[in-house]
């Protein structure tokens, strides 16, 4: 109950009353208009109300503290206090958690019994507990927004109390709630259940961890091992329901109450059961990858992407083409020429390949798990646009032949030549140094080619210009072997739309 300061009239609310923005029907306001006026929620702030009044009162507002602590009912919100030398932790944004996370949370009913499920996938699936469907062959699934439909028992694990039904709707009615992925929980974190006990379907309670790794006794004798004990004051209609953390993210499937305990089963154990049931989903698109490490940043000038995902082959050494990708390669690829005799030295392809993805869907991503995590919200029989930076890089050996009549072509083939150090460049560790030789002076096409290097003539090294020229003056009007290096390099932006199956 909350007063409003300077005014003859009480608001009522049961502890169990569910609110959120706007009309809320559950809440009655008491005093001269007497009750069954609906109430608004038009704003919220640290766990308080503004409750806007209809009837009599209607256009003024009132504070109303949430039942999260009915001890700080008030006229007004509390203000904020002055900040510490040791800042608190941050409280539980209760309402943001709870209105991000209505949405995913279904009421489940069938001939027998009722319960809570949530959604986890945009296939349809949703979990809840084996005793809510009972092997049920109908099942009767309401979605928060009024709609409701037909669900299908795909499988459950009645040791573990675990079941996935299928319901088949429009993928952009499906909002789906993650697991949370991490391992840890703590006693006293704060936690939120969302069920659907009688009437108040989508209510929700909020309590704490008091113990972890629980074991508890049931009635009819039978034990469940490593649950998550809360305070939470449920009822059997949380069942198959979602504990959610501050993160809004799914760390247990409310279970069983006891006393004045209620028992999750922890995402840990649920997740394997999940996925056994469910099977491989067409989304699970595998993009296997790594984060970018210094070196290749500095070595290819890749700041602007320096956050995106270098893909990687996966294990069984294939490559992720069929998606218009190549994973990272980098290896030498001998070949051999038709007129090259000495097999002692034969020549070879350095090859090397990038593909960075930087956003998705125009989304930056900075991890593996952004990636998945915006792939898994895709509808099935939607495109993905992958946002890719590519590197395409060749390092070819060939053995030219040549000849110069006199010192003048000579010139006019080397003209603004620049001899280079090669033991940093990819591939060619075994030279020291080679001559860059303009790409005027070949008979070449294709914008590909970045660089000609010679590296040697007669299979004698060259590492500057002078060396180039002393020895082909000494060869004027004569064949001589150029031997040469012709780098191949294509970088920039690309975009690939990424087909995410329909069906199985």
């Amino acid at each position: 109950t909350a007063v409003a300061q300077d005014k003859g009239f009480l608001i009522r609310v049961n502890q169990d009353v569910n609110l959120r923005t706007g009309p809320s029907i559950e809440a009655e306001l008491w005093g001269h208009t007497g009750p069954g006026d609906t109430l608004h929620v038009i704003d919220t702030s640290n766990g308080w109300y503004k409750i806007l009044l209809d009837g009599k009162y209607e256009g003024e507002t009132v504070w109303l503290a949430s039942w999260l602590d009915l001890t700080k009912i008030n006229a007004l919100p509390p203000q904020r206090s002055t900040p510490q030398a040791t800042p608190p932790q941050p409280s539980f944004d209760f309402f943001r958690v709870y209105q991000e996370s209505l949405p995913s949370v279904v009421m489940l009913e069938t001939r027998d019994s009722s319960g809570t499920g949530f959604v986890v996938d945009n296939y349809g699936h949703i979990v809840t507990n084996a005793h809510v469907v009972n092997d049920s062959s109908v099942i009767r699934v309401e979605f928060f927004d009024g709609d409701y439909t037909r669900g299908t028992l795909i499988g459950s694990n009645s040791d573990s109390d675990i079941a996935v039904i299928k319901v088949q709707v429009p993928c952009k009615q499906l909002r789906p709630i993650s697991f949370s992925q991490s391992q840890y929980l703590n006693i006293g974190q704060a936690v939120l259940g969302i069920g659907g006990p009688g009437s108040l379907s989508w209510d929700a309670i909020t309590g704490h961890i008091i113990e972890y790794d629980a074991d508890v006794t049931l009635s009819d004798g039978y034990t469940q091992f490593g649950l998550i004990k809360t305070d939470l004051e449920s009822t059997s209609g949380y069942s198959g329901g979602p504990l959610i953390d501050t993160r809004g993210e799914v760390i247990g499937v409310t279970f069983a109450r006891s006393e004045d305990s209620t028992w999750s089963i922890p995402s840990a154990q649920v997740l394997p059961l999940v996925r056994d049931i469910i099977g491989d989903l067409p989304t699970a698109i595998h993009i296997p990858g790594r984060p970018l490490d210094l070196e290749m940043i500095h070595r290819f000038g890749l700041y602007e992407y320096a956050s995106g995902i270098l893909l990687m082959p996966v294990d069984d050494g294939e490559t992720i083409d069929k998606y218009g990708l190549v994973g990272h390669f980098e290896d030498f690829i001998s070949f051999s020429l038709a007129n090259k005799t000495d097999t002692s030295k034969l020549p070879y392809i350095y090859a090397y390949y990038a593909n960075i993805i930087y956003a998705v869907d125009g989304i930056r991503v900075n991890s593996l798990s952004d990636i998945n995590g915006l792939l898994e919200k895709a509808c099935p029989g939607d495109y993905v646009s992958l946002d890719v930076y590519e590197i395409v890089l060749h390092h070819a050996y060939h053995d030219v032949p040549a000849s110069f009549a006199n010192a003048r072509a000579l010139d006019n083939f080397i003209g603004e030549s620049l001899a280079v150090p090669l033991g940093s460049l990819e591939g060619v560790e075994a030279y020291i140094a080679g001559v860059i030789v303009p790409l005027t002076s070949w008979n070449v096409s294709g914008a590909d080619i970045d660089r000609i290097i010679i590296v040697g003539v007669d299979g004698l090294p060259v590492q500057s210009t002078s060396d180039l020229r002393a020895y082909i003056l000494q060869h004027l009007g004569q064949e001589v072997t150029l031997n040469i290096i012709v780098l191949t390099k294509k970088a920039g932006e690309t975009t690939v739309r990424l087909y995410i199956p329909r069906t199985y």
